[in-house]
């Protein structure tokens, strides 16, 4: 095993400790980071609530605490473990609050290019990469007293499913698209409601292929059980742009595509169930990309492209404790035309991972006092060869395969590259944005890169620190 030294540079750290020294200042943003810390702060809190279980609103934006008219501006630096890395970075928001619940956001970040995800294909100047992270238009309205209408254009996240660290649909890592979504809730009763959920998205071109998605999602939600069902659907075109068919909010694509004509695309459809008892909280998500139901030719031996995530979170008096499955077969979110992958600027758009994964991720969170708590978690993930990174193959159609022999695969396929992460943290935090930490990780990893008999593994320290300097004005009425 070899010991990798505390991997963090002494000017990022002092300039993170200047910022903790003068800076205390007023508000903190209403914008919660997919996979922060701050999410497992709310999970613990809903699951100790008596609210309506509804998975967390999506986007991450809540203009709830600001009814008068405002402006926020903010920037933040940040120190962010990652794995045996460090990742410096610069946040800026600037955030209108005008009338009639009107919100116009625009975030940016600045990063340095050697932390970038190989997969970037943005533009690096002098080491340095930037980007508008997020960028848009916010509009509430409430329809009486038991309804309400949001509609959100423009670059933001947004993330569907129950999962912890991840979801299967619309991950919490997918970069921003520039898109425009409508949302729209109804109270049935006291105990039970419902909402509807449409967006449509530019992805990333690939050549001269304009590329677009769809998706819609209905969910019904009540005191302690929600489910939900979700349909997405990207799609490329080479001349022409967005199909009108697919701007339809309430028809099945899936349908639309097979009546056709000229309407291909790859549909993806999810079922999601929770269920809530006491201060404990049962969730899952599952996926179908493609099932094969006839066998009468060989492409029918095509395996079934499906997943699944399943979890459990339980909040004690002064501690949480979440236990998170996830499986997805290989060519999962793919087709043979790569242009309509589940991919955004070569990210995954639903699990972070992709596909031909397997994990299973154990987190738990002990309250020390208030705003001091420590983490820690196991994550045990197998990547068989089937990766985003593979190009589509069909191999039950090679001349050895018959209707009779038939055709299966392992799962996950191929070498399987096994990963074991053991980690702590010890972390203060002011708010969502304002923290410091401190942990140690070790990692082992055997197939590295699937090649088979390769191994590594390493012990890290990191300290990681984040604080926000903003300025706040209010508007006279």
């Amino acid at each position: 095993m070899k010991v990798i030294p505390i991997m963090v540079n002494i000017f990022k750290i002092t300039i993170s400790f200047l910022i903790l020294l003068v800076t205390n200042l007023l508000a903190e943003r209403n914008q919660l980071i997919p996979n922060s810390y701050y999410e497992v702060d709310l999970r613990y809190e809903k699951l100790n609530g008596n609210e309506n279980y509804l998975p967390f609103s999506k986007p991450w934006f809540d203009d709830s605490a600001y009814k008068s008219e405002s402006m926020l501006m903010q920037l933040q630096p940040s120190l962010t473990p990652r794995g045996n890395k460090h990742d410096a970075s610069l946040n800026s928001w600037i955030q209108f609050n005008l009338h009639n619940n009107i919100v116009i956001i625009n975030e940016m970040h600045l990063n340095y290019a050697s932390q970038n995800d190989p997969s970037y294909i943005g533009k690096e100047w002098r080491s340095i990469s930037g980007l508008t992270n997020q960028s848009f238009l916010h509009w509430s309205k409430k329809m009486g007293s038991a309804s309400g209408m949001v509609i959100q254009v423009g670059r933001f996240y947004s993330q569907l499913g129950p999962g912890r660290h991840g979801q299967l649909l619309l991950g919490a890592n997918t970069r921003p698209m520039d898109q425009l979504s409508l949302s729209l809730d109804h109270s049935i009763s006291k105990n039970l409601s419902a909402r509807f959920y449409f967006q449509t998205s530019a992805l990333d071109k690939i050549g001269s292929d304009k590329r677009y998605m769809s998706l819609h999602r209905l969910e019904v939600s009540s005191l302690r059980w929600y489910i939900a069902l979700s349909e997405a659907l990207t799609y490329t075109r080479d001349t022409q742009g967005l199909d009108m068919v697919y701007l339809n909010p309430f028809i099945f694509y899936h349908l639309e595509q097979l009546n056709g004509p000229g309407l291909l695309g790859n549909t993806i459809g999810t079922l999601e169930i929770g269920y809530k008892w006491n201060t404990s909280n049962l969730y899952a998500e599952f996926l179908i990309d493609d099932v094969q139901f006839d066998y009468e030719v060989k492409g029918d031996l095509e395996p079934n492209e499906v997943g699944g995530l399943m979890g459990y979170e339980y909040a004690g008096a002064n501690y949480y404790l979440s236990i998170e499955g996830v499986a997805l077969t290989n060519r999962t979110y793919k087709t043979p035309d790569p242009s309509e992958w589940y991919l955004h600027r070569n990210m995954p758009i639903g699990y972070e991972l992709g596909s031909d994964v397997a994990r299973l991720n154990v987190l738990s969170r002990y309250y020390l006092r208030e705003k001091w708590h420590i983490d820690t978690e196991i994550d045990m993930i197998w990547q068989g060869e089937g990766d985003f990174s593979k190009a589509w193959d069909t191999p039950w159609e090679n001349d050895s395969i018959t209707m009779e022999t038939g055709y299966s695969e392992s799962f996950p396929t191929g070498v399987v590259e096994k990963s074991l992460i053991l980690s702590t943290e010890l972390m203060r935090h002011w708010n969502r944005e304002r923290w410091i930490g401190l942990g140690i990780s070790y990692e082992s990893v055997s197939n590295v890169n699937r090649v088979s008999g390769a191994v590594d593994s390493g012990l890290s320290i990191h300290l990681g620190a984040s604080w926000t300097l903003e300025y706040e004005a209010i508007f006279d009425q």
